[in-house]
This record gives C-alpha cells, structure tokens and sequence, in this order.
C-alpha cells in the first residue's frame, strides 16, 4: 500500500528537521572561527551563568563554571583557590554582580576573550573591575 500525500510530507518533515537537528549538533563541535549573532549570544550567557552563580552564592554551580584547565592566579594551589572561592560566595548574607559588557573578541579558532566591568556589592565588600575572561569552545560531556 502507497503512503498517503499527509504521510510523505510528514516523513520530509521529519527528515529535514533530524538533518538540522544534526547540523545544530555538529556546530558544537566545530571550533569558533568567526563571531556571529549565535556566538555572542552563547558567550554572553555563559558569563552571564558565571555572574547568576555568584549572585546566588551557588558554590558548587560557580566552580563548575571553570574550565578543567584554569590557571589558578598567582602561586595558589586549586584547592586553596576553590577554599577561597567558597568563602569568598559563603561569608556574605548578600551577593549583587552587575556585568556590562564592554568588547567579546575572537582571539584564534575556539578562543574568545570577553571584556567587561564587574560590579560587585555584598554587605561584606564593593568593588568595580574591569574583567577579560577567556573562554575557548569546550566539548561537553
């Protein structure tokens, strides 16, 4: 028995949206070559996350948001750094983190560098610094 017109056109459908389905899934895995509407996006909710999970005093959500290959500033070991880092999200009773982006550079294929002005209020400390942050293209998994 042939397909109906209804069944064909569902089966092209389908077929077409598992090829873009595909598609969208392949460009996770491709290194940044160029900054488009899409990357900016992705790279500004990624600080944005940064920025939530501070604000939150979310600790564990904060150091899963760097990288398995951060360079710990200065002469610190990581778990001296992630003992700062809790402190520094548990001590306050509040946590305000505004973020104004300034510059989201492409610095080579799957390394991008975002600027931008942190303000940071607790009732412990305020400061405002400029920031760069550099984010390369990641595999999740």
């Amino acid at each position: 028995m042939a397909p109906s017109e209804t069944e064909e056109t569902t089966r092209e459908a389908i077929s077409l949206a598992t090829t873009e389905e595909i598609s969208e899934v392949e460009d996770l895995y491709r290194p940044v070559s160029r900054l488009t509407d899409d990357i900016r996006s992705e790279v500004t909710e990624t600080v944005d996350l940064w920025g939530a999970a501070w604000s939150e005093m979310n600790v564990p959500q904060s150091l899963d948001n760097y990288s398995e290959d951060f360079a710990v500033p200065g002469n610190l070991s990581l778990r001296v750094w992630e003992a700062l880092r809790r402190s520094h999200l548990s001590r306050p009773r509040y946590i305000e983190l505004e973020i104004a982006y300034e510059k989201i550079e492409l610095i080579e294929d799957g390394l991008i560098d975002v600027y931008f002005r942190k303000n940071y209020n607790s009732n412990l400390y305020r400061d405002k610094t400029s920031k760069r942050v550099r984010l390369p293209r990641e595999l999740e998994g």
